[in-house]
């Protein structure tokens, strides 16, 4: 008997779905390291993080332009850019700017005198020294992402940003940042150094996960698909398949007609012993 008990081979006991349960936490692991890592190497000076969405452009900020150095407001009003880099100790006070939402796709930049960053229409000369926000102190920025397209509307498609920001002025042209020059609003084709790297040291804040539209029923919406929406937000399966109910989906009409349809759909999950909430 014994050697039958030899002969067989041993190995760990596996549950069904075990393995495909691993493997996505591994997976997901995996991937959160290298988004922590990625996180990291975009600090700047243990504090600044760099800002990717149009949401969390506001407050206190650093601008780095292509030559890795920060833009600096000087006392005369003149915008320059400075020697600081991501290498030094951190930013000067001259170099941290404000970020003042104006409307949905317009912003302004206050230097740490109070004043506000300028465009002259003609020269496309970039000062600090405007005390008030007027037209000529608004700014556009176009970010590189499909996802903030509804933001600001990039007229220049042809150019990859590899994840910078473009900030377009009053006169239409982007601004400019030349190692050892002014910084002026002049560049039409979006070539050169127009390219920005925007840090904060605001609080960051976590994307919400979009989880309202689940809710989202519309009168002409299809019942069907408000259904799955449901159950993807609540079903609970171990194989994480989803499963919808295969009763008719005429009493789903009813219940919305009454103003019941959430309490149909629980009913339905319910049912199926698929809801993480039903006992």
């Amino acid at each position: 008997m014994s050697d039958v008990y030899e002969s067989a081979r041993v190995s760990t006991l596996k549950f069904k779905g075990k393995s495909d349960s691993f493997k996505m936490k591994k997976k997901k692991k995996a991937k959160r390291k290298h988004k922590e890592r990625e996180d990291q190497e975009n600090l700047r000076h243990g504090a600044w993080w760099y800002i990717r969405r149009p949401e969390d452009l506001s407050g206190n900020v650093i601008i780095e332009s292509e030559s890795g150095r920060y833009l600096i407001a000087l006392d005369n009003g003149s915008i320059s850019v400075s020697d600081t880099t991501e290498q030094s100790e951190g930013p000067d006070v001259q170099e941290i700017m404000t970020i003042i939402h104006v409307s949905e796709n317009r912003i302004a930049i206050k230097t740490p005198f109070n004043r506000f960053l300028s465009v002259e229409q003609e020269t496309g000369h970039v000062t600090g020294l405007k005390e008030a926000i007027g037209p000529l102190e608004l700014w556009q920025p176009i970010f590189d992402d499909e996802e903030n397209a509804d933001f600001c509307h990039c007229p220049f498609p042809n150019l990859c940003f590899m994840g910078k920001v473009l900030l377009q002025g009053a006169n239409k042209k982007l601004l400019e940042a030349e190692p050892g020059d002014k910084v002026k609003c002049s560049s039409t084709d979006g070539e050169g150094n127009t390219h920005f790297k925007i840090f904060s040291c605001a609080e960051r804040k976590k994307p919400e996960k979009a989880i309202g539209e689940a809710y989202d029923i519309a009168d002409g919406s299809a019942l069907t698909e408000t259904e799955a929406k449901m159950a993807r937000r609540f079903q609970s399966w171990q194989d994480g398949k989803l499963r919808l109910s295969q009763k008719d989906i005429d009493e789903l009409k009813k219940a919305k007609q009454q103003g019941q349809l959430h309490g149909a759909l629980l009913e339905r999950r319910a049912k199926m012993k698929s809801d993480r909430y039903c006992m």
